[in-house]
Order: structure tokens, then sequence, then C-alpha cells
């Protein structure tokens, strides 16, 4: 957990910087009429050289969420292929979980992505080709479950990572959900009630996996 947490931080350093560099960048109002004088007198050569300038640029924060979502799908990929490697229960029960878990996940980095200037086709090719870890993660996990003794070793740094963003990051985001004008308007019990229907449809999923999951013949 402390080296999500690390990240965590490295990442929100990069989020203020780049918050306090794109003042600066940007041009001033004056700047913007004598581009704007400049293209009008200028013709047709002047206005493509004002709408290159005039691109948007991408925030730094958005290749920090690509990095660290490859790494997020490397884990999951090295949890999924461990546990198959345990038992097929096993490796359906992670899988499911980390279904769960990347659906919202991904949806989230995209919306990050899009925020910080990155276009919608390029944002879902770079959210794509950071999923595509995982399929590694599973190969190479597959590998280590066969030829080694490293499930416990696997299992513990998923098991972290997946306490780490149940603490951090869902517990924060519910709390922030339920207080804001939208699930104010929405209701605050209405809100209690339908995050704790979430979380314990989860729980009882794995649960029952946990415990009838030796039973399932697949023969």
């Amino acid at each position: 957990m402390k080296v999500f947490h690390t990240f965590e931080v490295f990442k929100a350093l990069c989020t203020n910087c780049s918050h306090r560099i794109s003042p600066s960048i940007r041009p001033s109002s004056e700047q913007e009429q004598a581009a704007t004088k400049t293209v009008i007198s200028n013709g047709h050569h002047s206005h493509s050289h004002g709408h290159s300038h005039g691109s948007t640029e991408v925030a730094p924060v958005a290749y920090m969420i690509i990095f660290g979502d490859a790494l997020h799908n490397f884990i999951d990929g090295l949890s999924i292929g461990s546990a198959f490697t345990q038992s097929t229960m096993t490796g359906i029960s992670v899988s499911v979980a980390v279904m769960c878990e990347e659906l919202p996940h991904e949806l989230g980095d995209l919306a990050i992505l899009l925020n910080s200037g990155m276009p919608f086709r390029r944002a879902l090719m770079y959210n794509f080709l950071s999923a595509l870890t995982c399929y590694a993660g599973t190969v190479i996990g597959i590998m280590l479950g066969e030829n080694t003794q490293s499930h416990e070793w696997i299992f513990a740094i998923a098991g972290g990572m997946f306490l780490y963003i149940s603490l951090v990051d869902m517990m924060p985001e519910m709390n922030s959900a339920a207080e804001s004008l939208e699930g104010k308007s929405f209701g605050t019990i209405k809100m209690f009630i339908l995050q704790n229907v979430g979380l314990l449809s989860g729980f009882a999923i794995m649960l029952i996996m946990a415990l009838y999951g030796g039973d399932i013949d697949f023969s």
C-alpha cells in the first residue's frame, strides 16, 4: 500500500505543477487580440499559423494517469494469471473482482484524460493501450504460478492494491458523492441505501464464491 500511496502523492504533485505552469503559457487577452488582427491582415498563411498556436495543450497529469493505469492493469493481470494456476474458481473470483473494479475505474480515467485536454480518440487509444498490459501480466502470472511458489507474493501485492483503492479512493468518493448537490437532491437516505446495496452485493458474491466455489464442477 505504501508504493501506491507514494505514486498517488507524486501524481498529485504533477497535477499541482501543471496548474501552476498552465496560466503562464496561456496567451493574454492583448496577445489574442494582436494575433486576431495579424490573421485578418495577413490572410490565409497567418490564419494557419495562428491556428497551430491555438491547439489545446495536454496537461502532464494525463500521462501520469496512463502510466499508473498501465501498472495497475499489469498487477491485475498478474493476480488473474496466478489465481487460475491455483484453481479455476479462484481465477473466476479474482476475475470478477477485477472486472467490477476496473469498469468504473477505466471510465474515470477516460474522463480525466478528456478533462486534461486530450482529444477523445487519442484518450480512447491510450486507455486501450494501457489496458493491454493486463494480458502481459496474465501471461507472466501463469508462468510464475506454474513454475514457482509466488502465489502468496502476487496475492499480497494485489490485495494491497485493492485495499488502497477501497480506502483511499472509493470511500472518499462515496462521501463526496453523498455531500454533492446531486446527492443531496437525490436524497441522503436514498444515496446511503444505494451505496450500501452495491457494497453488500459485492461482498455477497465474493463470499458465495469463497464458500461454495469448490463444489462447482464444470465437467
